[in-house]
């Protein structure tokens, strides 16, 4: 499962020349991802929400049997 964003930062700042860590502060992007109600409610309606929950569960308790032995 993926979730890709595109969006443009106004003169970002990085840690390094490889541009891995974007170090700007969500403050200084130059502008605000608002999610609309519709756009929610679509989100929760799609099942996704369920999908991560499941995963989840699934990865903590392959984590528990690992950590039991």
């Amino acid at each position: 499962m993926w979730l890709f964003v595109n969006c443009l930062i106004v003169n970002p700042t990085f840690d390094s020349q490889t541009k891995e860590n974007m170090t700007l502060q969500a403050k200084s992007f130059g502008s605000k991802c608002t999610l609309t109600e519709k756009f929610i409610n679509a989100v929760s309606k799609s099942g996704l929400v369920e999908s991560v929950l499941t995963w989840a569960k699934f990865k903590a308790q392959t984590e528990l049997v690992k950590a039991s032995g």
